[in-house]
């Protein structure tokens, strides 16, 4: 028959401390800012107290999933389990909220404001809490998700292996051929269960759940990658949401479009290509809004980024930025004639 297995668990407690970012990082990383090298400053953010907490997660949420068909857990062992994984998910869901919200408030914003000439305080604090409050909304929901997933592949797992075993029990099989059922058994189990066995094998437990036409579909993807594309995508919005706060306070008609992000992709989105080849004066711009955009035949910011595929988005590497009064004589001129 089927053995019964042991689960050995982690402890929830501290499990993370080791990746709290201290005032000390946080100076550190604050002086490299100011030097310049802000792009440097979010790849060690993200390398050294995003990622590490993150694949620790991984690999301990990847061992219970992978030992949920190596014999039969006891309930009380199934249920401590998954509590155990709600703990784990909790604590990685609060360590990097922490991380990210120390850096964005000690580092990164005040950086970005000081460069945009951002003074006031209520409308720097919100933006930094409106970037802060999606990242978080973010990770809590595919974080959540994700503890689902483990949580439901396991149970689903069990209930196959107890519903298999009492089988056996009742067709009372003898042992040597009972241990040739198991195999095959087990086998089924992956054909049964292929996104289970993928995520195990492929290390892809980040679970999105998406809408399409088909009804709700699961998509998995690595926690490095996913998470290392929501934190930039989160940090860069603090420079978009300013560049384009003091534009229109300034009513600037324009800004500029361009690469603010050098990691490599495979593909460029179809957007950001439209956008940066559609130039005026050698620069390629967005407008502040709809009527300028309409007048010069561009789009304008809010367009990019509800077209899709949402320029500035998940995955974009591009921002905007602010452009000299010289530039922006030359565009009020083109206004003007084209009233």
């Amino acid at each position: 028959m089927i053995p019964y297995a042991d689960v050995y668990i982690k402890n929830p407690v501290n499990f993370y401390n080791e990746y709290e970012l201290t005032e000390d990082e946080l100076a550190w990383l604050n002086m490299m800012h100011e030097e310049g090298n802000g792009q440097a400053a979010v790849d060690i953010l993200i390398s050294k107290f995003i990622l590490p907490p993150s694949i620790k997660y991984q690999d301990v949420i990847i061992s219970y999933m992978g030992s949920a068909d190596s014999g039969i857990f006891e309930q009380k062992d199934t249920n401590n389990l998954a509590r155990n994984i709600t703990l784990l998910t909790l604590g990685l869901i609060s360590i990097i909220n922490n991380n990210y919200s120390k850096y964005i408030k000690s580092v990164h914003a005040p950086q970005i404001f000081k460069d945009n000439k951002l003074t006031n305080d209520e409308v720097k604090n919100s933006v930094m809490n409106e970037v802060i409050s999606k990242f978080s909304e973010a990770i809590q929901n595919i974080l959540s998700q994700t503890s689902i997933f483990a949580v439901s592949s396991i149970r689903s797992l069990q209930r196959e292996l107890i519903a298999e075993n009492f089988r056996l029990m009742k067709t009372k099989v003898g042992a040597e051929y009972a241990d040739e059922l198991i195999k095959r058994f087990k086998k089924s189990l992956r054909n049964k269960y292929p996104s289970v066995y993928k995520a195990i094998e492929d290390k892809n437990i980040i679970t999105v759940s998406r809408m399409t036409e088909d009804g709700i579909k699961s998509l998995h993807y690595k926690i490095d990658y996913y998470l290392d594309m929501n934190i930039r995508s989160a940090v860069f919005n603090i420079d978009r949401n300013s560049v384009q706060i003091m534009a229109v306070a300034n009513d600037e008609k324009v800004v500029g479009y361009h690469l603010i992000d050098n990691r490599d992709v495979k593909i460029d989105r179809e957007i950001c290509q439209i956008i940066l080849a559609n130039k005026r004066f050698g620069i390629s711009i967005l407008a502040t809004d709809d009527a300028t955009a309409s007048k010069l035949g561009i789009m304008s910011i809010d367009e990019a980024k509800s077209t899709p595929d949402y320029a500035m988005g998940p995955w974009c590497r591009h921002g905007i930025y602010r452009l000299s009064s010289d530039y922006l004589n030359k565009i009020n001129v083109l206004l003007e004639e084209g009233a």
